[in-house]
């Protein structure tokens, strides 16, 4: 908001805003708990994967997913963790990125044992995600082998990955 619409009252007082459109006088401090409370209860869940290489269009696959959630960007204590055998070998530049061996993956849930627990823990929750466009690309994919025609468009943020 500009300057202009904005007037001091005093010091020490409070400054009050004019909105454009009802040119009615609104104390700031309404403006913001409004703002906050809106934002209440508010449920994001911080996720990352690790994957058996990086082109999901070379059929690499997602080999583990953590999630943490958050309330008002408050921990909760509630996660998701999951190892996820991938039915596929893992590439060698991803193993030194990770440190995840196709043997400790023997065993592990497949993405189809798993899928539809890890959409019950994030469904209705903005989901967190350093870069987002590679871990939602895989997510995706997964859910297409499924069948299911999952998009996670309409709920994330994330943070761009560094040049």
């Amino acid at each position: 908001m500009s300057r202009r619409g904005m007037r001091s009252t005093g010091v020490g007082s409070r400054a009050t805003v004019d909105t454009p459109k009802t040119k009615e006088r609104t104390d700031w401090l309404t403006l913001a708990w409004t703002k906050l409370e809106t934002q209440m209860d508010r449920r994001q869940i911080v996720l990352d994967t690790e994957t058996t290489g990086l082109e999901v269009n070379q059929g690499h696959r997602i080999i583990e997913i953590g999630c943490v959630e958050l309330v008002n960007r408050r921990i909760t204590g509630r996660h998701y963790h999951q190892y996820i055998q991938p039915e596929r070998e893992i590439d060698a530049g991803a193993l030194e990125v990770h440190g995840i061996t196709a043997e400790f993956l023997l065993g592990k849930p497949t993405f189809s044992e798993i899928g539809s627990e890890f959409l019950a823990f994030v469904e209705g929750a903005e989901l967190v995600i350093h870069n987002a466009p590679f871990d939602i690309g895989f997510l995706e994919y997964e859910y297409k082998k499924l069948e299911h025609d999952i998009k996670f468009e309409d709920c994330l943020l994330y943070t761009s990955p560094s040049p």
